[in-house]
């Protein structure tokens, strides 16, 4: 329990560093940060803990509380889910995963968004979703080092 609230003072650090150190753009240290969480935990906890900085996601938003504990959950589930079923996992197919799993992570806070506020984003450029998902899977590639090097949550160990 200790490691879970460090982890979400971790999920609250990283919030408040993108919002200090990032404007504009930004990639999702939080989806990486729950990514990790649940290579460590597992299915439950990385669901549980996706959920909780899914939820201080949409608290720090000041919107809609929903889009994020769904789609943090979901790609937390999704994403050990994959790792688990994976035979071969390595760097390449880690920052692919990650890159895919951001793109499903923006499109279902983009379809919450639009079902529960009524706000359409038909007329919305999508420049700014795939810069979105190349930051967060450069920032991935880091991770993935993190994840395959850990002797005790790799294949190899």
């Amino acid at each position: 329990m200790k490691k879970f609230f460090l982890y979400v003072l971790c999920a609250y650090a990283v919030l408040a560093s993108q919002a200090i150190f990032f404007s504009g753009i930004k990639p999702d240290f939080l989806l990486i940060l729950v990514f990790i969480y649940s290579v460590r935990h597992g299915r439950a906890g990385g669901v549980t803990y996706g959920a909780v900085a899914g939820l201080l996601a949409d608290l720090a938003g000041g919107f809609i509380i929903g889009p994020n504990i769904i789609s943090k959950a979901l790609t937390a589930l999704l994403f050990k889910s994959l790792r688990d079923n994976i035979y071969n996992w390595n760097i390449m197919l880690c920052s692919m995963t990650i890159a895919a799993l951001c793109f499903v992570d923006i499109m279902l806070v983009t379809f919450c968004v639009e079902v529960f506020s009524q706000i359409s984003f038909l007329g919305r450029s999508w420049h700014v979703s795939a810069v979105q998902i190349f930051y967060t899977s450069i920032a991935g590639l880091i991770s993935c080092f993190i994840i395959n090097n850990d002797r005790r949550y790799s294949d190899l160990g």
